[in-house]
């Protein structure tokens, strides 16, 4: 995935989650707690709902919970998607 891509999903999470959150947009970066802002566990699936569509994949159900920051959410699909990729080549 491209910087640029990447940069524009971050913000739009970020969006997303300060909208799931009733917070103010500037409240929330890539590295905020979801937690923190009173992200409950639907939000958080709300967003990795965003991030499956994104990436074309569904998470392990199981991983959900550990994930707590944007960047973790999209680092973790960002591996899984590199994972599919070496198994697919190899």
């Amino acid at each position: 995935m491209t910087n640029n891509t990447s940069g524009k999903l971050e913000k739009d999470l970020c969006e997303l989650a300060a909208t799931l959150a009733w917070v103010d947009p500037e409240d929330v970066t890539p590295n905020t707690s979801l937690s923190d802002i009173g992200l409950d566990s639907l939000g958080s699936i709300e967003l990795v709902a965003r991030v499956e569509g994104h990436f074309g994949f569904m998470f392990p159900e199981k991983n959900i919970p550990k994930l707590d920051t944007v960047n973790e959410i999209i680092n973790y699909a960002e591996r899984v998607v590199k994972e599919i990729s070496e198994a697919s080549s190899a």
